[in-house]
């Protein structure tokens, strides 16, 4: 059963057609015995980034990535992680029951807040994510000012 936001009932042909879209949504959850089958989409892999002391920090999930198809890219304010899964090659035939898994080449850039010392750029891979540190530039990281006393 699909719960819908509840809405102030429309008059028209538009909301004559969203009811029977949404029946026949009903009508084929019902019928299939199972889930609705979710949209097909690319592989995006979710990013976290924050800051750390000098630098900041992001971490992507890439689980069943191997570390050699992952290529990492920083320019400017942009963070540019791209690479590929492959089909679990483990698995024959096509006699899935059900898939919601997605497979294929991804790409994902975010703007980073502030620059960064491309160069110096470091990446790490273990358990199946991806640990990114990114230095900031000197001219960006704040300076301890001395204040003076007379």
């Amino acid at each position: 059963m699909t719960i819908m936001r509840w809405r102030r009932p429309e008059r028209g042909l538009s909301c004559e057609l969203a009811r029977l879209q949404s029946e026949m949504d009903r009508l084929f959850d019902f019928s299939l015995g199972h889930r609705a089958r979710l949209p097909e989409v690319a592989f995006a892999p979710a990013i976290d980034l924050y800051s750390e002391e000098g630098h900041l920090r992001a971490k992507v999930d890439l689980p069943g990535v191997k570390p050699s198809d992952i290529q990492v890219s920083a320019t400017g304010n942009v963070l540019t992680v791209r690479g590929k899964r492959e089909h679990d090659s483990s698995t024959k035939g096509d006699g899935y029951e059900y898939c919601e898994r997605v497979f294929g080449e991804f790409e994902r850039s975010i703007e980073l807040p502030v620059p960064v010392e491309a160069g110096k750029v470091e990446a790490k891979f273990a358990d199946g994510v991806l640990d990114i540190t990114l230095p900031l530039r000197e001219d960006i990281k704040p300076k301890q000012i001395e204040i003076k006393v007379k």
